[in-house]
């Protein structure tokens, strides 16, 4: 058996056998592994039941489950202590968020909106925040929008 300073791989490894691990392969050690590897398994396996009846779901169960659902989906976030997640984070959920299925029709559909609608305004709303963040960002800003309005392509867009 080799140690740390013979191979710089310590002993833990010693008893693998690899084309990498650069000793032999110890038959009897590798047996009694596999043998108390299946010992284990078999000691913890554990029986599932038998019952073949599905849980029954009542009225209340099923108006607490609405109930929780509309205060997660309609309660705004913390707008004092947490940050908003980056829109990358936001065409992920729609992509592959579990709020439906992997593929189909309320997928393409929330893809769209996401493309065509929340992505846009998100982009739209931070960067209204990002200026108004600070004074000088937004008087930086107001002067800027001043001086374009004076450029005479630009001052009908603004």
């Amino acid at each position: 058996m080799s140690t740390q300073s013979d191979t710089g791989r310590g002993t833990a490894q010693s008893a693998q056998c690899g084309p990498h691990s650069g000793d032999e392969p110890v038959a009897g050690a590798q047996r009694a592994g596999r043998a108390g590897a299946r010992e284990s398994t078999a000691e913890t396996a554990q029986s599932q039941p038998d019952s073949a009846e599905p849980a029954k779901v009542t009225a209340s169960d099923y108006a607490a489950e609405v109930g929780s659902w509309i205060r997660t989906t309609f309660t705004p976030p913390d707008f004092w202590s947490t940050d908003r997640p980056a829109l990358e984070k936001v065409w992920a959920y729609a992509t592959r968020g579990e709020w439906t299925t992997e593929g189909g029709v309320f997928r393409a559909a929330g893809q769209v909106y996401a493309l065509g609608v929340a992505l846009p305004i998100i982009f739209v709303a931070r960067a209204v925040d990002f200026v108004v963040e600070r004074p000088s960002r937004l008087a930086a800003t107001a002067v800027l929008l001043w001086l374009l309005s004076r450029v005479p392509p630009l001052a009908w867009l603004i």
